[in-house]
Order: C-alpha cells, then structure tokens, then sequence
C-alpha cells in the first residue's frame, strides 16, 4: 500500500487515516524508517503529525523506535520550532 515518502505523506495528510497508517506499519515495519525521518528531519508541516503517530505505533509495536532513540535525542537537543514552547510562556 504505502511504497514511498510521498505516499506517506499523502496519508499522513488526514487524521482519519491514523488508525490504517498504525495498521500498515505494524504488518510492514520496513515503513516505520520512511516515518522516522519525517518526523526527525523534514520541513513539511506533517511533520509533528508523523510524530504523533509514532508515539501511537509505539503503544502497539514498542520494539520500532529502539534503533531510533540516539537519533531522537539528537534532535531534541537542536529542535527550535516555533511550536514547542514551554507552558511557563
């Protein structure tokens, strides 16, 4: 079903779809890597959409995001979107 990035992105494109792309990559895991480096390095606004639905294949398929974990704290010590914001501001 999902074979590249742009096709994920297509589905990322609509909330409805979270529950097939959580689905998708839990029958295809070779998926999870195209999302990873949505959520981690691009600049398309789906972006921290990619990450949510990471945080929701993480509830059913923990294992995925190990191989992940250095290259998410790498990220989180540079991130400076304008979205993340503390709740103090």
């Amino acid at each position: 079903m999902i074979k590249t990035k742009e096709e994920l992105l297509e589905f990322l494109g609509s909330w409805e779809n979270l529950s097939l792309i959580t689905k998708e990559i839990g029958r295809h895991p070779e998926y999870f890597k195209m999302l990873m480096e949505i959520s981690l390095y691009s600049t398309e606004p789906k972006s921290w959409r990619a990450a949510y639905i990471i945080d929701k294949i993480h509830e059913n398929y923990p294992t995925l995001i190990l191989p992940y974990i250095f290259d998410i704290i790498q990220q989180l010590k540079v991130e400076k979107h304008s979205r993340v914001q503390s709740k103090n501001t």
